[in-house]
């Protein structure tokens, strides 16, 4: 793996340990700094994706394993109504494993393909009629739906409990 490919690992991880683990207040800039990420993410990174052979295929297959995740993650989150009046979310360890899977899929196929498994990869590339430049699109675009998937889907939870707290009088209301 390339060193850029660890900076966008550790960029991820540590976004999700410094700014979603735990209990944490919903505001405003929470809500949209995952699509400020995706944004600057794929501008950089995503310019180019391949579309011979099969690439558009795994391109498809990667977004709907991000998907998946994304969605995993958003069963995994409770968010609920503060004392305070304000809306928290809740991310915990099954967050983490899922983030940590994710992130763990893309690790483990890069050292098969460049370590362990190097003459299986290419003769898996080749067979499939994959290009070699679809393996960094796929992982990507893997990461930015899962984040967008689970942005999108904080949304209902957020009006759901915003309108139980209203209905019983500003009281503590959950999600789960």
């Amino acid at each position: 793996m390339t060193s850029s490919s660890w900076v966008i690992i550790g960029i991820f991880l540590a976004m999700v340990l410094f700014t979603q683990l735990g209990w944490r207040k919903v505001t405003g800039f929470s809500l949209i700094r995952p699509y400020i990420a995706v944004i600057i993410v794929s501008a950089v990174y995503l310019r180019n994706f391949p579309t011979s052979g099969n690439d558009v295929v795994a391109i498809l297959v990667s977004a709907a394993v991000g998907a998946l995740f994304g969605w995993l993650m958003v069963l995994s989150t409770r968010m609920q109504i503060g004392e305070d009046g304000k809306a928290k979310v809740w991310c915990g360890p099954w967050y983490l494993l899922l983030w940590l899977a994710a992130l763990g899929i893309r690790v483990v196929i890069a050292y098969a393909a460049t370590s362990w498994y190097p003459k299986q990869f290419v003769h898996f590339m080749l067979n499939h009629h994959l290009s070699f430049t679809v393996v960094a699109p796929v992982f990507l675009l893997m990461t930015i739906v899962m984040i967008a998937v689970r942005s999108v889907g904080m949304w209902p939870q957020l009006r759901k409990v915003r309108g139980q707290s209203t209905k019983l009088g500003n009281t503590a209301a959950r999600t789960s």
